[in-house]
């Protein structure tokens, strides 16, 4: 059974919101540890890569049954100040940063006033595509909009 995934403003990740779709512009991708910094809207979070460079996928040929494996983090590329959509589990940070890009910035989501201590382990990642100052702040509105109407459905029931 597939979970559907939460959208929400980078700047509201917390715990225990599981599964979360948001986006961010890429800041800096360390390729020693795969983590990669997002930001938005003065937010800040680290998103693990990690499971993307790892996976395989199996893909059985329909005529003669054989198998090809194909590595989708061989295709993952990312490029700095690029807009990404993310898709992944929110969690603590594991560890202390080890790498430069992670020492560079806080292993957490920072949104000026404070930290909370999150971290994404991304099960998705792709190009948010050309975006112009118009279309961040339509996407923002719509995507407050969709929270707010989630907060007046649960104060409902």
């Amino acid at each position: 059974m597939s979970i559907p995934s939460l959208i929400v403003p980078l700047d509201r990740l917390r715990l225990g919101l599981g599964k979360v779709r948001f986006l961010g512009r890429l800041l800096v991708y360390d390729v020693e540890t795969g983590c990669c910094m997002l930001e938005h809207g003065g937010a800040r979070v680290i998103v693990d890569v990690n499971s993307l460079l790892t996976r395989t996928l199996s893909i059985t040929s329909k005529a003669d049954g054989s198998e090809k494996r194909a590595d989708p983090g061989a295709q993952l590329r990312l490029e700095v100040g690029a807009m990404y959509n993310v898709i992944g589990w929110v969690r603590s940070p594991s560890s202390p940063p080890s790498s430069q890009a992670a020492a560079a910035a806080p292993m957490h989501v920072d949104h000026g006033s404070g930290a909370l201590d999150v971290q994404v382990d991304a099960l998705l990642i792709w190009s948010a595509g050309m975006m112009t100052d118009d279309d961040i702040a339509a996407y923002d509105r719509a995507v407050r909009g969709r929270v707010r109407l989630r907060r007046l459905d649960a104060a409902s029931k």
